[in-house]
Order: structure tokens, then sequence, then C-alpha cells
């Protein structure tokens, strides 16, 4: 097997780890079909990413929900009037912890996810749906996340990992 090979600046060379990976899956009887190894290594990649960014998309979210709720509360205190005081804290508390919760469960499914955990896969997809409608992050990342936790591949890597 050739050592992992570094470009001219030293760093690693990802193309050729993924040759050694598919060379060793030809030459080892037991690894199986080397297109099917390669096939598993790219979905569980795609599922990580997944993961990866419903964490950070989830932390974002809380933040901002914590914006809102002390944002929202300041602005209407500030607003001088009693109603409008009152009206306006109830309004940021009510949306800052809708939105911190579906924050909260966000950041919990990608845990999950990169566990292979099947009630996380499904959390992903309900949150990718209603993350349609955030335009163009949230289309974009949810039309993504439904491609790789929807599809033949990506089923598959939940029911062959064992939690």
């Amino acid at each position: 097997m050739n050592p992992p090979a570094q470009n001219p600046g030293g760093a690693f060379c990802v193309g050729h780890a993924v040759g050694v990976l598919t060379d060793t899956a030809r030459t080892d009887p037991e690894a199986g079909d080397p297109s099917q190894a390669s096939l598993e290594l790219t979905m569980r990649t795609h599922i990580k990413v997944v993961a990866i960014i419903n964490i950070i998309m989830g932390a974002v979210g809380v933040l901002s929900a914590l914006g809102t709720v002390v944002g929202g509360s300041l602005g209407s205190i500030m607003s001088g009037q009693l109603i409008g005081a009152i009206a306006g804290v109830a309004g940021s508390l009510l949306f800052g912890i809708l939105f911190g919760c579906l924050a909260l469960l966000r950041v919990m499914a990608g845990f999950g996810l990169m566990k292979g955990a099947e009630w996380a896969r499904f959390s992903v997809i309900v949150l990718s749906v209603l993350g349609l409608f955030n335009f163009p992050i949230g289309t974009i990342f949810g039309v993504y996340a439904l491609w790789v936790l929807l599809s033949a591949d990506g089923k598959r890597e939940f029911t062959t990992v064992s939690v």
C-alpha cells in the first residue's frame, strides 16, 4: 500500500487517501465490493456534513432566540408605554422560547445524527422540511439534507448502524 501523498506545501492529499481506501477494498477479499465501500464512505460523509450543519445552525438559532428575548424585551420596555411594554415582552418571550426550542432540537438532532440514531434522522427530515421556507440558506440546506437522508443509501446507513 502506498503511503499518503503530500502536495508541495506539505498538506495531506485527500484524493490519494480515498484512492488508498478503494485500493485496500480491491485487494482485501473480505472488504466486499469496492464501489460499495466508497459509496458507504461517501454517504457517511454526507450524513456527517448534515449533522455538523445542523449543530451550527442550531447554535446560531439559540443565539438568535436569546437576542430576540433580550432585544425585544428591552425595546418594548424602553417604549415608555405600559401596554406596549407588556405586549412586547410577552411576544419576545413567546417567539424566543419557540425558536430556541426548535434550535435546541436541531443541535440535539445533529449530535444524534452523528451517532446514527433513527430518531435524529426523522427529526432532521422534519426540521429540513420546515427549513425549506427559510430562503435561501434554509432552502439549500433543506434540499441537501432531504436528498441525503431520504436516499436509499442514506436509509441504509441507519439500518446498518447498531446503537
